[in-house]
């Protein structure tokens, strides 16, 4: 039994938190992911293309700008798209946004070269891609937040695979299977919110594990933080998560002596919560005029989920999980390591909330989630499968646990290429909206048709290669180049030093 406020930890349950030999070990464990997660963040300045692909992206893009230049919620300058009229109000969770103002406020200095137009432009269309191709201030100041974000995210990943009772190495093939292996590549290049909701998932599950084990405030603290932050940042999928991070807090043994020891966390849980859900309400009002208003179009909303619409979600060639994040299949094995660590509660726990994003996102009316890469909308159950995945490579026998393991990251990493190389907005956007069951709609088959130069004759050019220092040859020249190699280079002597630690443990 426990008393107070102290929490009783699962070493002293005779389970291991982490399997490690010693403390300048697990050490040397840490830092190797640690250099892991640099590398891929170094790797993902690389290939950053630099400029906005989506009306999502924009939005809340603009909405820093309004936050830090016009002290506003709303829009003070409208934002034009493919419609006639201009648009006064983001409709989205303030949490990207918000991540986005240092870097804005930083780079300020850019505002005045910002595509603007109070009047409505001559051609619509041709201004909106202004907008998304030729805004300095998101180039200098706001792209780079992406691959932060995904970076930390498989960085969490590592920890939560080795709090789970998982090896160093299984910890590192997580990191790979969603930091290089999975959608998250390309979205390590912006503009939309899911990779953000994935990080505040995968850290509000995480503080809550070691709250749990060593009865830490600052952990349950830091768990509220992400869960409150997750409802900023996309509102349905924060709540979705509450549930599940309860469960995650739930004590072991728990009986109703202990009653204080379960209400103490979840109070505070619940606590930011209400303050993400409040603020979200206020935005609304702000916005909108309502508190129940999210700006929506009324035909914006769930329907009945079809066989096709499940299928297409599972195993289409232009949406299908499984050619997206091809570790998905070991994540029958790590369920039953987990099970076997004795973490059947949170395996089930990751399962449920997976399987529940994925239900939500074959019934939303536009599920394939219209010009972008994969399956976007289950996007930020993608870290928590990474980890579950992770530990199922400890399930495979001596032969298969090398080249297995590294066939589905390398599959994953071939469907994310295109992803890397071409630009959406060139044609494979249109190609594929909707359209998940033709052929090319697969982005290693259908993307590469939109490729046509390698280098951009301007800053709007969609058919050349979607690489920044590409783009800037035909003002830089070569120069610009040897930014990518530089990152490169950095980035591969990151990842051996990683690799070296790893060997010598």
């Amino acid at each position: 039994m426990t008393s107070g406020s102290e929490t009783k930890p699962l070493r002293s349950q005779g389970r291991p938190l982490i399997r490690v030999e010693s403390d300048a070990s697990w050490r040397s464990v840490r830092s190797a992911h640690r250099f892991t997660a640099l590398a891929l963040g170094i790797f993902y300045l690389a290939v950053m293309n630099g400029h906005m692909s989506s009306m999502d992206g924009l939005y809340m893009v603009r909405q820093a700008y309004a936050f830090v230049f016009d002290h506003s919620i709303q829009f003070q300058f409208p934002v034009w798209t493919w419609r006639p009229e201009p648009t006064w109000n983001s409709m989205y969770g303030i949490g990207l946004s918000l991540l986005y103002v240092p870097g804005v406020f930083a780079s300020k200095a850019l505002w005045p070269w910002v595509p603007i137009s109070v009047e409505a432009p001559t051609d619509v269309y041709e201004f909106y891609l202004r907008e998304l191709y030729q805004d300095p201030l998101y180039a200098v100041g706001v792209c780079w937040v992406h691959a932060l974000v995904v970076a930390t995210a498989a960085y969490l990943v590592a920890r939560l695979i080795t709090e789970f009772g998982c090896s160093g190495r299984a910890a590192l093939w997580g990191m790979g299977f969603y930091g290089l292996g999975s959608s998250a590549l390309v979205y390590s290049r912006g503009d939309f919110a899911q990779p953000l909701e994935g990080l505040c998932w995968i850290a509000t599950l995480l503080f809550a594990v070691r709250f749990r084990a060593k009865g830490e405030w600052p952990s349950l603290v830091a768990c509220a933080v992400a869960a409150s932050y997750a409802i900023l940042t996309r509102p349905f999928e924060g709540l979705l998560l509450l549930p599940i991070a309860m469960v995650f807090l739930w004590p072991n043994g728990f009986s109703f002596q202990r009653i204080q020891e379960l209400l103490k966390p979840l109070f505070v849980l619940g606590g930011g919560a209400m303050v993400g859900a409040v603020v979200t309400l206020l935005v609304n009002y702000l916005r909108f005029g309502e508190f129940l208003r999210f700006g929506y179009d009324a035909d914006n909303t769930w329907v009945a989920p079809s066989f096709e619409r499940w299928a297409g979600a599972l195993v289409s060639p232009g949406r299908g999980l499984i050619w997206e994040f091809p570790a998905v299949v070991l994540v029958p094995l790590g369920l039953v390591v987990l099970a076997s660590r004795g973490r059947t509660r949170e395996a089930v726990a990751i399962l449920v909330l997976s399987v529940t994003l994925l239900a939500s996102t074959v019934a939303w009316y536009m599920w394939w989630g219209g010009w972008c890469w994969g399956l976007r909308l289950f996007g930020p159950a993608i870290p928590l499968l990474a980890v579950v995945a992770g530990c199922g490579v400890e399930r495979l026998s001596e032969k298969t646990s090398g080249w297995v393991p590294a066939l589905l990251l390398a599959l994953g990493l071939l469907w994310a290429v295109p992803g890397v190389v071409t630009d959406i907005l060139g044609g494979f956007g249109n190609l594929g909206d909707g359209n998940v069951w033709q052929l090319a709609a697969y982005p290693l088959y259908g993307a590469w048709q939109f490729l046509e130069r390698v280098f951009a004759e301007s800053f709007q050019d969609a058919g050349a290669v979607d690489i920044l220092w590409f783009r800037m040859v035909h003002r830089t020249g070569w120069m610009s180049l040897l930014i990518p190699v530089a990152l490169l280079a950095i980035s591969s002597m990151l990842l051996k030093r990683s690799f070296n630690l790893l060997r010598t443990n």
